[in-house]
């Protein structure tokens, strides 16, 4: 079954944009980011997602810097055929300027699922006969190589990120694979505004599968994501079909 999703494009860059994907919480509707980058669903506060019940908080690490937020227990989520029961999900600030509502892996990482940004679609699958390994942190979050040549990178699938991002070490390590663009200015969690140099990044592969020159951003990854080396987002993201089977920890990727 396919569930469409809405590109939500960047009016700063043209090349990046946002997946959304109407989500039914416990029998309302609420547009979310569809986001393998994030661990836990996250659910912008009202009036009625303050009223849930409270299990907690927890300190939630970005890109940029990190906050608390409180958790909530949702008793049911569903998105197209895929539900689950017993969410217990972030509440975020509507007042923040990057404030979004997030599916996550807690929801998404129980399906096999194709997802195709191009296409706008976002579809359950049969369990993968065969594919390639997936390799997987504990949190959930995938990951898979990247080729430039004789250059290998690691990077994390993350629906949730607009532009892809490339970690500062790896920028430094190999600055051949990469042309100056200009500085772009993002929105760090809080609505902080952080300027962030872009890059375009030249043709590369992942699997047998070529990918054209796209933006990239450069920074300074987290601690937690010192093996990272790249963060695949939309521009990458949106060159192909791409499928994860959560429960074989197989995938497959198509031009």
């Amino acid at each position: 079954m396919q569930v469409p999703l809405t590109i939500e494009w960047d009016p700063l860059e043209p090349e990046c944009a946002l997946a959304l994907v109407d989500v039914s919480v416990d029998g309302r509707t609420y547009p979310f980011v569809l986001d393998t980058g994030a661990r836990r669903s996250t659910i912008i506060s009202d009036e009625w997602t303050r009223s849930l019940p409270r299990v907690g908080s927890e300190m939630d690490t970005g890109v940029f810097e990190s906050r608390l937020n409180e958790l909530v227990h949702v008793p049911r989520v569903a998105v197209g055929p895929i539900v689950a029961n017993d969410v217990v999900m972030s509440l975020t600030d509507p007042d923040d300027a990057d404030a979004d509502s997030l599916l996550g892996m807690d929801v998404l990482g129980s399906r096999a699922l194709r997802l195709d940004l191009a296409g706008a679609s976002l579809e359950v699958v049969e369990t993968l006969a065969d594919g390639r390994p997936l390799d997987r942190d504990q949190a959930g979050h995938c990951f898979v190589t990247v080729t430039f040549g004789e250059v290998t990178g690691r990077a994390c699938i993350d629906t949730g990120a607009a532009m892809t991002v490339v970690s500062r070490s790896f920028f430094d390590s190999h600055p051949r694979l990469f042309s100056a663009a200009r500085t772009s200015v993002g929105q760090g969690n809080g609505g902080i505004a952080v300027e962030t140099p872009t890059y375009r990044i030249d043709g590369y592969a992942v699997s047998d599968t070529g990918f054209g020159p796209h933006v990239v951003a450069v920074v300074d990854l987290p601690p937690q994501a010192a093996d990272t080396d790249l963060i695949l987002g939309f521009p990458t993201l949106s060159q192909a079909t791409w499928t994860f089977d959560f429960v074989a920890n197989l995938w497959t990727v198509h031009s």
